[in-house]
């Protein structure tokens, strides 16, 4: 059976990935988005958009309302998935880790950290210092707190010595190194590297990315 979504016509609703339009709320000024902000963003139909932004609101992962003849969207501020998929997502997580590690590492180097090197990134006093503002808010302390920086300093130092970092690319080039215990990659993005990211970079729409911004 079709997985297409219908409209309230009864015509079928453009497929856009839900990452497209959760993007949306990055790269446009908010703190709240409308339908035509995603319809803008992603040259789509503002229907499509609406059926979209439905689809985020019954996952609980944003929150809406009317005002005058417009419906408003801003993030709840968190991604609320059913139970089995979080399973699911962090039980696959898990499972490429051990992949990765035993692939990657030596038995009796499983544990230890990957040497520097001249082509490693290091991130900036600056970069540390808008780490550390941001952290203020973070409901953490000790080796979890600072486990949570130094994801965030490194997807930084990403962006730096690259660039931009996407999403993806933060996911998949720097999470592996500076995991955070209990984070699957969604949490882990969300709570550490996009507040940093949303301080210290500007969003290119055209490149989907970050490009970090140094001041002056």
């Amino acid at each position: 059976m079709s997985e297409r979504e219908r409209t309230d016509a009864g015509t079928y609703a453009e497929t856009l990935p839900l990452d497209a339009v959760r993007d949306v709320f990055d790269a446009v000024r908010g703190p709240v988005i409308t339908s035509s902000d995603v319809g803008d963003a992603l040259d789509c139909t503002t229907e499509a958009a609406r059926q979209k932004l439905t689809r985020l609101y019954d996952r609980g992962e944003v929150d809406k309302r009317k005002t005058g003849r417009t419906v408003v969207y801003w993030r709840t501020g968190g991604d609320r998935i059913t139970p089995d998929e979080r399973a699911g997502e962090e039980h696959a997580e898990r499972a490429r880790e051990r992949d990765d590690a035993r692939a990657d590492r030596p038995d009796d180097q499983r544990d230890a950290k990957p040497t520097p090197t001249a082509s490693t990134p290091h991130h900036t006093d600056e970069d540390g210092d808008i780490v550390d503002d941001v952290a203020e808010g973070w409901d953490d302390t000790g080796d979890r707190l600072d486990a949570r920086k130094e994801a965030a300093r490194a997807v930084l130092a990403y962006a730096r010595e690259h660039g931009t970092v996407s999403k993806q690319e933060a996911k998949e080039e720097v999470r592996p190194e500076h995991p955070v215990e209990g984070q699957n990659a969604r949490t882990w993005y969300r709570k550490n590297v996009r507040p940093v990211l949303n301080e210290a970079a500007e969003y290119d729409q055209s490149e989907r990315a970050y490009r970090v911004v140094s001041e002056k």
